[in-house]
Parts: structure tokens; C-alpha cells; sequence
């Protein structure tokens, strides 16, 4: 071992040395907000749920793209149907998304947000392609 290497060893990797690790967080309890549900892991299925209360469960495997913009909202293509997300503070949601993690999206309607610091669905919109 040069001294190059034994000097790696004890101070860590490189990116431990460069990358600032997150807060311990407890990555076994799910997230439950009234907009939406995130699991730690991976589900099978999308629930989303309407004003009305009406709920449309899509599989994540038939999910062929995703998109977000911070102005318009989420976007997601699903083989035969089209999702608009519309709401505020979108990026968690949309990452947990992206993991495949989110089990529900509910809107609720504008008056009841109670936080806008928090992701707030506004309306769910779905179209059959």
C-alpha cells in the first residue's frame, strides 16, 4: 500500500470527502401527506385520486415517460392514457415518481391548502390517448 492509499483509507473516500451526506432520516417509514403517499420502496401501482373521489389505479410498468415543469406541472404518459398533475411545489412528488415510490396523488381542492411550502395538488387530469 503506497502512502497515497493508506492516506485514502483513513480519511474516507473521495466522496465522502467532497459530498455533503444527508440528515439520518428514517428511510423505513413512508411519507403520507394529504396530496400523496411515498413508500421506501418500489410499488406496483399508481393510485390517483380526484376532487370527487374517484380513483384511477395505473401500473407503473406502462409508464413510458415523465416530465415536469415547475410552471405547467407533471406530465406522465402511460400506454393508453395521459396524466397532467397540476399543483404547487411538485419536485418531491415528481422524484418519488421517478423511484417508482408513489403509491396515491389526491387533489384537494385550492381553498384547503393549508401549507404552499408542501407539494399541493390542485387537479389530476386524465386523458385515454
Amino acid at each position: 500500500m503506497t502512502t497515497n492509499d493508506k492516506d485514502i483509507s483513513v480519511q474516507g473516500s473521495v466522496l465522502d470527502k467532497y459530498v455533503q451526506q444527508p440528515a439520518e432520516a428514517d428511510e423505513s417509514q413512508p411519507i403520507i401527506t394529504e396530496c400523496y403517499t411515498e413508500m421506501p420502496t418500489h410499488v406496483a401501482m399508481l393510485d390517483l385520486v380526484d376532487e370527487a373521489g374517484n380513483h384511477t389505479a395505473l401500473p407503473y410498468h406502462a409508464l413510458e415517460e415523465a416530465k415536469f415543469n415547475p410552471s405547467e406541472g407533471i406530465s406522465l404518459k402511460f400506454h393508453g392514457q395521459q396524466v397532467k398533475i397540476v399543483g404547487r411545489t411538485l419536485s418531491p412528488l415528481y422524484v418519488g415518481l421517478l423511484r417508482h415510490c408513489v403509491t396515491r396523488i389526491q387533489s384537494i381542492p385550492r381553498d384547503k391548502f393549508l401549507n404552499f411550502e408542501h407539494v399541493s395538488i390542485e387537479r389530476i387530469k386524465i386523458d385515454k390517448k
